[in-house]
């Protein structure tokens, strides 16, 4: 069976984000064959609360509308998701290194554990795409480490890798994995290229050959 999904969202507490309801989501999503969608921001807590109030489990980590007001909706689920944002300094430069990541979640719990953990890290999390500081490359990957075991079923996911914020964009300077992770972590198995990205240059990367590339809207 064929499944288009888009893992990378995000909801109005997001900067540049305006007017997006789950509703106008599900409706365009389904225009565009999309089958499955990332929530957004669901660690942020007004979201968080919105998303529980307003989604129901209707697969095992999938969730649909409640209230479904027009039936081109019906075919359409949401996964639990969110982007974060490391930064991190690098030995010998100036200024701070960027890395962000794609989170999926498999249940409000395992979110209500992923806000514990920031809450813990003193993350101000006053927006829909919190920024976590870290010394190092290495505590971006211990961090992102922790994350992973809140469940089996937690998905980390370097996010539009090939963008100009990306781990290999433009503003970055950075020419390898290690140098934002420390370690890679055995448990990421897939990085989402950025809409703009060549994939045929991000397949000569010998680095790469053991993730699969997806690519999702990042909707703002």
């Amino acid at each position: 069976m064929k499944i288009n999904v888009d893992l990378h969202s995000h909801s109005e507490y997001s900067p540049s984000v305006f007017n997006v309801s789950l509703e106008k989501i599900a409706y365009v999503a389904h225009l565009k064959g999309i089958d499955i969608i990332g929530t957004g921001d669901c660690l942020f807590p007004t979201w968080r609360k919105f998303l529980a109030e307003n989604l129901k489990e209707t697969k095992e980590g999938l969730f649909q509308l409640k209230h479904r007001g027009q039936n081109t909706t019906q075919r359409v689920h949401f996964v639990l998701q969110t982007e974060l944002i490391f930064t991190f300094a690098k030995k010998g430069e100036r200024g701070r290194k960027r890395m962000d990541v794609v989170v999926l979640f498999p249940s409000f719990d395992a979110v209500d554990a992923g806000i514990k953990l920031l809450n813990r890290w003193g993350v101000k999390n006053t927006t829909g795409r919190p920024f976590i500081l870290c010394e190092t490359a290495r505590e971006v990957g211990d961090k992102i480490g922790m994350l992973s075991e809140i469940d089996p079923w937690v998905e980390v996911i370097p996010a539009h890798i090939m963008t100009p914020e990306g781990i290999f964009g433009s503003r970055n300077n950075i020419s390898s994995f290690k140098e934002v992770f420390g370690e890679i972590p055995k448990n990421i198995y897939a990085v989402e290229t950025g809409l703009s990205a060549n994939v045929e240059i991000l397949s000569l990367i010998p680095e790469l050959d053991n993730f699969t590339f997806i690519s999702s809207s990042d909707l703002h």
